[in-house]
Order: C-alpha cells, then structure tokens, then sequence
C-alpha cells in the first residue's frame, strides 16, 4: 500500500495528504475511515519527527449539492488526526485552502490555474505558520 511505501522511506522532510476526493465515489464511510485511518497512523506515526499535513477534501460539487457524505469525510480525516494527538500531525481544512467553486475547472472537482494558484498561496501559508511556530 501506499502509505507502507510512503513511512518506509527516509528521503522526505514534510508531507502534504489530500484525502478523499478520489475516493468519495468509490468507498462508504465506514471504508473511508479504514483507510484514512491506516493511512495516516502509518505515515505519520512512523515518522513522529517530520511535519505531516493531513488535507481533508477541497472545494468541489459535493458542497453545492450539500451532500452528507462529504461531510463525513471531512470529519473523518480530522477526528483522525485528533485522535493520533502526534505534535507534528496538523489537520488542514480542504474549504480554507480552495475558497469558492470559481476555483474549479467546468466538472466541479478539479482545479482551475487560478484555484491551483489560491490552493498553493494558501497551503504554502499555512505550513509556513506551523513551521515557524512549531519549531
């Protein structure tokens, strides 16, 4: 698995996970939170030194709509993160890095230029804030 790949290698300083936009079509909740669970558990608890930041969904169709499901994940990839209390496990709000659907290309999921452009001001921000307050 991925996450086993990711914890076994010793050439990263910082990682950035993007949970849940590949899969909300894919998997049910409880799915969903196997695998968020493992996934983040395995990256960051075997690297406890290293930043690792965990990015719930971004903007997308699901908000227009309103659908619960997305919700959910959102909330799983946060409990998560909670429940491991790591001191470098930070929890990142896909709404606070992609502000507006007007981000989106014409499919409602993926980025336009200008939302890759927001998205990467805003993370970039934020991991800096931790960075100079976490060190």
């Amino acid at each position: 698995e991925m996450a086993d790949y990711i914890a076994a290698r010793h050439d990263w300083d910082l990682a950035t996970l993007e949970l849940g936009i590949n899969l909300i079509d894919s998997v049910d909740v409880s799915e969903f939170a196997r695998r968020v669970g493992y996934f983040i558990a395995t990256v960051a608890g075997s690297h406890p030194d290293q930043w690792v930041f965990a990015i719930d969904l971004f903007t997308c169709h699901y908000d227009l709509e309103a659908d619960p499901k997305i919700v959910a994940f959102r909330g799983i990839v946060r409990r998560t993160v909670e429940r491991l209390g790591l001191p470098r496990l930070v929890y990142l709000s896909g709404l606070d890095l992609l502000s507006s659907v007007g981000g989106l290309t014409s499919d409602l999921v993926h980025p336009s230029p200008h939302g890759m452009e927001e998205m990467a001001q805003n993370l970039s921000r934020k991991i800096r804030e931790h960075l100079r307050h976490g060190l």
